[in-house]
């Protein structure tokens, strides 16, 4: 066995051990996710941003008619998206520029921080498409998960009109502000 071999790789064990350590989090949920991973890890969403071109040009070129989105998870200000964006503008070009071939593709956002829902309007100005991630609402709104509260209280909510009650007085509230 190489000595030399051994104490790469055991290095490398050592640096992807420190990087896990670095990145563990108290509550996840909460934490370095979705956008906010891709701003200060770029490299991970140029890579898959990549991947995505390079792969809808290979379907071109085969005759698939392909339509990729990109969808970029956990936003909260529209700042994060033209970020997001302009890796998308760059690589999808130099893509272009290579394989000679135009890549069109749709770029839009999860929404599923609460604060991307009040600023809706000022996202739709950098988007093209929503797509709603309802189990993180419905945890940051009503601060319980879907999942424990279907078999524990909603029932009973359900039943007492307690649920009911807030879609109607939000409902009222909607109509008379207009």
């Amino acid at each position: 066995m190489n000595p030399y071999l051994v104490e790469q790789a055991i290095d490398k064990k050592q640096a992807i051990l420190k990087k896990v350590r670095a990145l563990h989090e108290v509550n996840p949920m909460l934490g370095h996710r979705g956008v906010r991973l891709g701003i200060t890890f770029p490299e991970i969403y140029i890579m898959q941003i990549r991947a995505l071109a390079e792969a809808t040009v290979e379907c071109i070129k085969e005759g698939v008619d392909a339509h990729p989105e990109i969808m970029v998870p956990q936003v909260c200000t529209s700042a994060e998206l033209r970020f997001v964006k302009s890796y998308v503008d760059q690589i999808i070009a130099e893509v272009e520029t290579r394989s000679g071939i135009k890549v069109e593709l749709k770029f839009g956002t999860m929404i599923e921080v609460v604060r991307a829902c009040v600023r809706a309007d000022s996202l739709a100005k950098e988007v093209e498409f929503f797509s709603f991630g309802t189990n993180d609402l419905t945890q940051a709104t009503f601060s319980f998960s879907r999942e424990d509260a279907e078999n524990k209280f909603l029932p009973a909510y359900n039943q007492k009109g307690i649920l009911l009650t807030i879609r109607s007085r939000c409902w009222t509230r909607r109509v008379s502000a207009r």
